[in-house]
């Protein structure tokens, strides 16, 4: 199982409770230990206890909380922490809305997760923060652009995932969905990171080829609170990989 991380992406969210004594981290290897003890004792509750929240948008923080139980579900072999990469933003503009990460994120806390298959790697990036001298990951909020600005068609986004480190992927593609009764078609084009979020309601088609660069490079369609796809990692003779909801 891969999972998208919205480097604000990009960023995950408390609807449940813990106990009143348990402090947030305090220390970067305070939280790390917090996290892994969350994740083998499969402590939902604590686990989300470790997100800032405040004002996240409810879609992403509906798929946060998802990624949360896959997390749990599949284990965790290892936890490392990474720098950000050069150029990180912790906000997009778009057409009809700003997103934007809840807190000012400081560095990656990177899981490896376990799989059946010893070929098979999968792993989790997830951005976080310092609040108020505590450490947490980091949510999202959305805001709507202008006057006309009605939320309508679900918060979609495209994202691309894998090692951001080296001689990461870049890609080429394009994309159709369906937007206030019009199909709108895009060409996209980037590297490992890449993020595109634009309302929708229906995805119909997304291609994708590598273009240059040999890590690890995948990427994920997200509709609300639901995963659309993932795919496996781009092929590094440019075959296309292609999303089509028939």
């Amino acid at each position: 199982m891969k999972i998208f991380l919205f480097s604000l992406c990009l960023v995950f969210f408390t609807l449940f409770c813990v106990s009143v004594s348990q402090a947030a981290p305090r220390t970067e290897q305070a939280f790390v230990e917090a996290v892994r003890a969350a994740v083998q004792s499969k402590n939902q509750a604590a686990f989300l206890s470790l997100f800032n929240f405040e004002g996240a948008d409810p879609e992403i923080k509906a798929q946060q909380i998802d990624a949360v139980k896959d997390i749990l579900k599949s284990g965790v072999k290892s936890f490392t922490i990474e720098p950000l990469e050069p150029g990180f933003k912790d906000e997009y503009v778009f057409d009809r809305f700003t997103i934007k990460a809840n807190m000012k994120i400081v560095k990656y806390l990177k899981m490896d997760l376990k799989t059946d298959r010893a070929t098979e790697t999968n792993k989790v990036s997830i951005p976080f923060g310092i609040k108020d001298g505590s450490y947490y990951f980091s949510s999202t909020v959305k805001k709507l652009k202008g006057k006309n600005a009605v939320k309508s068609d679900p918060l979609c986004i495209i994202s691309f995932c894998g090692n951001l480190q080296g001689d990461v992927g870049k890609f080429k593609g394009s994309l159709i969905y369906i937007q206030d009764g019009k199909e709108i078609r895009e060409d996209i084009e980037g590297k490992t990171g890449f993020q595109k979020g634009f309302n929708a309601a229906k995805v119909k088609y997304c291609k994708v080829w590598r273009v240059s660069g040999k890590k690890y490079c995948y990427f994920v369609i997200g509709q609300g609170a639901k995963y659309l796809y993932e795919s496996p990692d781009l092929p590094l003779d440019g075959t296309p990989v292609v999303y089509e909801d028939k």
